[in-house]
């Protein structure tokens, strides 16, 4: 009898998963909720998922004669893999833009700390050696990226550096 309800959840666990009227995620959670209800054997279960075997078990089906099976499980295996990778790639390029926006503000915060640094020193008619020193100490930036606001920001024919 035990040998019987095995094969009955075997085959009712490959006709969940062979309906292609349902979506991928819809037979697996069908498959699991079968499990679950009739308390599926672990060898049952183990036959059902064996997806790392199935080149394998495809060839060995077609010499007999068929490969519907093994083309079921192959195609809900691309399928998932598939839609993996598409949730993948989706999140991906949602925190590289989360990163960017990030890394564009912290940007624009220190361009407009620097240009007020320079306006201020200007409207004193600060010495512009002054006004790098002040950017660099202010802003922990080098003097490279200082001198580049000072251009950037009309401080004209002053260029050191250190």
């Amino acid at each position: 009898m035990r040998k019987h309800r095995k094969n009955r959840d075997l085959f009712e666990l490959f006709r969940i998963l062979y309906e292609q009227s349902h979506t991928i995620k819809e037979r697996q959670e069908r498959a699991i909720q079968y499990g679950n209800r009739h308390q599926v054997d672990g060898e049952v279960i183990a036959a059902v998922t064996t997806s790392s075997r199935l080149p394998e078990l495809k060839n060995t089906n077609s010499e007999k004669g068929g490969n519907d099976m093994c083309e079921v499980f192959e195609s809900i295996f691309n399928e998932g893999k598939e839609e993996g990778m598409r949730k993948g790639v989706q999140q991906g390029k949602l925190e590289g833009k989360q990163e960017g926006l990030l890394e564009g503000r912290r940007e624009g915060l220190l361009e407009g700390e620097a240009k007020q640094i320079i306006k201020i020193y200007q409207k004193y008619q600060a010495d512009p050696k002054d006004i790098l020193d002040e950017l660099v100490s202010e802003l922990k930036i080098s003097f490279e990226q200082a001198n580049q606001y000072m251009e950037t920001f009309g401080v004209k024919g002053y260029c050191v550096l250190q």
